[in-house]
């Protein structure tokens, strides 16, 4: 990983949605298990393929805008560590309508992530994708399934990012994580006391050059 990707990635976030995502594989055990001979018979339109050509177009489009806006690192803005500041700050200062939305917005991710694990080892029972979104075979239930993972993700994301306060110490966060070659500016300006003291060495003429004898005097000395 990049090590600069790696600082700004926030390990307990990482750790939680692996974790979420790993229960769901688990989860999913139980049905491969007791898998058997199919038993349901697939009943035409249960796919919705129409449907998912279209959410894919709209997923493609609002992933292309967000990285066009900022940068590729918007897609590791709900793990990155200024949104665990942020966070942290809403669930402590935010009101109770504030903080009982973003919890639910978590919560609908955390759900998210447990579904996609479940889909890895539930959909090998041969019942539980054949009339399932994108089914009736595995891998065309998994893409209907992610596909909708990666759409709910994406807005709650957005809708997270508009709710959630600012870091503590950063009141101009407007965005979980900051557009690429955008750091923030510090320092001394040339407003402050050093502004005044090179104006004052530049008025009294200290450390300039004295001009040299002009070209047309001695143009003419040299004249016959």
């Amino acid at each position: 990983m990049n090590p600069v990707m790696q600082k700004k990635l926030s390990t307990k976030s990482l750790g939680v949605a692996a974790g979420l995502f790993g229960a769901g594989v688990l989860s999913g055990v139980p049905f491969y298990l007791a898998a058997g001979e199919p038993t349901e018979h697939h009943v035409p339109g249960t796919e919705a393929f129409p449907a998912f050509v279209v959410l894919i177009m709209v997923v493609a489009l609002s992933l292309l805008q967000a990285v066009r806006q900022g940068g590729v690192g918007v897609l590791t803005a709900p793990f990155s560590r200024k949104a665990g500041q942020r966070l942290r700050s809403t669930l402590r200062k935010g009101g109770a309508a504030r903080r009982g939305l973003v919890l639910f917005l978590l919560l609908l991710n955390g759900y998210d992530l447990w579904r996609c694990g479940l889909q890895v080892t539930g959909g090998l029972d041969a019942d539980f994708t054949t009339n399932a979104w994108g089914g009736p075979s595995y891998l065309g239930a998994m893409y209907a399934h992610y596909l909708v993972g990666v759409a709910i993700w994406g807005a709650s994301a957005v809708l997270l990012n508009r709710v959630l306060l600012s870091a503590p110490g950063n009141d101009s966060d407007s965005a979980p994580v900051d557009g690429p070659g955008r750091a923030p500016i510090s320092g001394p300006t040339l407003a402050g006391p050093t502004s005044s003291a090179l104006c004052s060495a530049g008025s009294s003429g200290h450390g300039r050059e004295r001009p040299g004898p002009e070209p047309r005097r001695r143009s003419r000395r040299n004249r016959p």
